[in-house]
């Protein structure tokens, strides 16, 4: 089993202006107050153009992809989560903006780096589950290419 996804998670309202405002898919909630909209490459696409998508290692990201996450990090701090596992193995990758600014830079990790960013966006763990498992991300394992 495989866990593929990359989008960004959030206050709801804050997800939902971005996806209204780029005519995106409807966002999924999760638990605690956030959301979280998958972004296919067609999707960043449809928004993003001449992107430099050399200057950071995660699917997806790119310089004008970072500044638009700034802005929208004004309201409510945003993350941007992309994992690649197949059959147990793979990484994951976060970054975390709050306040206009990077808070935690765009790394790949086996484990861990999305929890980080989560955390550092508000949402509440436990000694029983983590903070991906707070929001029932393992639920979400592939984006649908609807």
């Amino acid at each position: 089993m495989g866990h593929h996804i990359q989008g960004i998670i959030s206050q709801s309202d804050n997800v939902n202006k971005f996806a209204q405002h780029y005519s995106l898919k409807k966002s999924i909630l999760l638990n605690q107050g956030f959301s979280l909209l998958m972004l296919s490459d067609d999707d960043l696409d449809s928004f993003i153009f001449s992107a430099n998508y050399d200057l950071y290692d995660i699917n997806g990201l790119s310089d004008k992809l970072v500044e638009i996450l700034s802005h929208y990090s004004l309201q409510a701090p945003i993350a941007y989560i992309a994992t690649d596992y197949s059959g147990g193995t793979g990484s994951q990758a976060a970054t975390t903006f709050a306040n206009g600014n990077i808070i935690l830079p765009p790394q790949w990790a086996e484990i861990g780096i999305i929890n980080q960013a989560l955390k550092l966006i508000g949402v509440i763990s436990n000694k029983n589950i983590d903070e991906f498992d707070a929001l029932n991300l393992g639920q979400y394992s592939y984006m649908d290419e609807d």
